[in-house]
């Protein structure tokens, strides 16, 4: 991953530091934002994935209804 937060900057005056800060502000911002992006997705997938399985042993207990029977 390319690095978002840190650089040189562009000259020596004020206005180009505060750029320089603002910037290397915003990629941390962007980085903790993605941070949480990706462990909401990480969990989607995970309940997503569990109510696929729930699902799946639904249908297959509905498909033969005898299997719950004792004879």
């Amino acid at each position: 991953m390319a690095q978002t937060t840190a650089f040189a900057a562009a000259g020596a005056d004020e206005v180009s530091a505060a750029i320089a800060a603002f910037f290397q502000q915003h990629g941390l911002n962007y980085q903790a934002l993605s941070a949480q992006a990706a462990a909401f997705h990480n969990q989607f997938v995970q309940n997503l994935f569990g109510g696929a399985q729930a699902y799946a042993s639904a249908e297959a207990a509905a498909a033969n209804p005898c299997s719950r029977c004792s004879t």
